[in-house]
């Protein structure tokens, strides 16, 4: 095993772990912790040092991901977006050279809309006692339509991180 493979494995398991326990942490408590966004931000540049993406490319992938981070703070402004999913879409899109980061951004946004339809048709559901809710979630499905879209961004950057670097 080369040490690019090595640095590859590393920033794989970095991506991968971050990833899963941010869409755990959202799906259980609607809550992406920030310690997991730093990780995702700091765990990115073992790319560049690895060997696998050029420095130069990094920097667009920084470039456009500050540029989705103010155009996502608006989103949040306006309560259209959680502001931990705007932290998290921005981290993951680090991790890709910009064409492939917007290709991540379309994924997100089409995973979230099946994601949405999927949390409405649940709520409709349990509020007619067809579904069984645990106790826990039951607030968060009947109460408000909150949408852990957590999980849609890190199935998309899943999809594209095996994609562009698998």
């Amino acid at each position: 095993m080369t040490v690019a493979n090595l640095f590859l494995l590393a920033a794989s398991g970095i991506f991968f772990g971050t990833g899963l326990a941010a869409a755990l942490g959202d799906l259980r408590r609607r809550r992406i912790a920030n310690r997991l966004v730093l990780a995702l931000v700091l765990g990115a540049p073992i790319l560049v040092i690895g060997g696998q993406m050029a420095p130069s490319v990094f920097a667009g992938a920084l470039a456009l991901s500050a540029t989705m981070l103010m155009l996502g703070t608006m989103l949040f402004a306006r309560g259209w977006i959680g502001g931990g999913d705007v932290k998290l879409i921005c981290a993951m899109a680090i991790w890709f050279p910009p064409g492939d980061a917007l290709w991540f951004v379309y994924l997100a946004l089409l995973f979230g809309g099946v994601l949405a339809l999927a949390v409405l048709a649940l709520r409709v559901l349990s509020r007619r006692g067809l579904v069984p809710i645990a106790a826990s979630q039951r607030p968060l499905i009947e109460a408000t339509l909150c949408v852990p879209y957590g999980l849609s961004i890190v199935a998309a950057g899943a999809v594209v991180f095996v994609s562009v670097w698998l």
